[in-house]
């Protein structure tokens, strides 16, 4: 929101609500990006047919059923839901031809923490509080979510550190 008022005119302003559930697209893509590569290694290359089509299918359904009632935040939506699905079927089919030892229960926690943290910040876009209250509010509810990961070992110093690192040095 802070990034669409600053840099942008007004007619930009109704893309701060797409933005938000456009993320979560990206965020259920990368179940896919884990998978993808089991298929490749155990040369099953025919188990990337059925989450294709599932995300065909269902993207086109719900963008007519989405779109006219919703408009840009409707298609966002569908394309986020139907990378879920897709998501979930390149997962499965990945781990059947080539098993991974993942912790489900975590990653589907941190989703459903991510996506209540995410639900908070509606009501706080939709307000008339000052740009940078919500900025701090918003800062608050991100710190939320690192404790959280630091609390249930999802997340550590050494690591946070190994991504600086990276970051700097541009690897």
């Amino acid at each position: 929101e802070e990034i669409i008022t600053i840099f942008t005119s007004s007619e930009f302003k109704p893309a701060m609500y797409v933005l938000p559930i456009y993320a979560f697209y990206h965020l259920f893509a990368v179940i896919g990006f884990i998978s993808v590569p089991q298929i490749m290694f155990a040369e099953k290359m025919i188990f990337l047919l059925p989450h294709t089509i599932i995300s065909i299918i269902l993207n086109i359904g719900l963008n007519i059923l989405l779109i006219p009632s919703y408009g840009a935040v409707g298609a966002a939506i569908s394309t986020a839901i139907s990378q879920l699905f897709s998501s979930i079927v390149i997962y499965y089919l990945g781990q059947k031809a080539y098993y991974m030892p993942l912790n489900n229960i975590k990653t589907i926690s941190l989703y459903f923490i991510l996506l209540i943290l995410s639900l908070l910040v509606y009501p706080i876009m939709i307000s008339d509080i000052n740009i940078f209250t919500k900025l701090l509010i918003k800062i608050f509810i991100l710190s939320l979510f690192i404790f959280y990961g630091f609390w249930k070992k999802m997340i550590s110093l050494r690591q946070i550190k190994i991504v600086f690192q990276n970051i700097r040095f541009g690897i």
